[in-house]
């Protein structure tokens, strides 16, 4: 009897030992989760001071087959330079008129390249905090906007697109020259 309950107790604690152990299931297309935006005045760090805006965009990036992000050599084919994938995360500017949310159609794109990283874990998936700064020329936005949010996705190895996330509604206010002012919005 003393053998039996000592086998019974060998196996709930293996049993429970293994149930402890985190079994995640991510999809093979990228799942971002928007964290928080950072609205900060600052001065670009070069010799002429110039005043900018920064939007420093915070997420988190899921992938279950781990084929999130472009590394260096990722430049033919589908990734070749002027390709439309050529970047893997899409970034727009929503722009609030008459109470409703409208894409800006800029000058420039606001397209970027999240590097590869050598995610080594034993399920092979890739997770990341993703942090994008986004500066513009006080002026210029404010001649374009007044309240505003971004919208973005990313794209995988396989061109497989994420959920798009959206941040709160902002508005622009550039303070001057105050260098260290720091606004969080959730």
């Amino acid at each position: 009897m003393r053998k039996f309950l000592l086998y019974i107790g060998l196996v709930l604690l293996i049993l429970s030992v293994s149930s402890c152990r985190h079994h995640f299931n991510y999809p093979p297309e990228p799942v971002i989760d928007f964290q928080f935006v950072l609205v900060k005045d600052t001065v670009e760090n070069n010799e002429l001071a110039n005043r900018v805006v920064l939007y420093q965009i915070v997420f988190k990036a899921f992938d279950g087959d781990n084929n999130l992000g472009l590394s260096d050599n990722d430049t033919t084919g589908d990734y070749s330079m002027g390709s439309e994938y050529h970047n893997n995360l899409f970034i727009s500017i929503l722009n609030k008129h008459n109470g409703r949310f409208d894409t800006v159609d800029l000058p420039l794109s606001l397209s970027y390249r999240i590097p590869h990283a050598d995610v080594v874990n034993i399920y092979n998936y890739y997770k990341a905090t993703i942090i994008v700064d986004l500066t513009f020329d006080p002026s210029v936005i404010q001649n374009m906007l007044d309240t505003f949010k971004f919208s973005f996705y990313v794209l995988d190895r396989d061109l497989n697109k994420s959920n798009v996330q959206e941040t709160p509604e902002l508005t622009v206010q550039f303070r001057g020259l105050a260098q260290d002012t720091v606004t969080v919005i959730q």
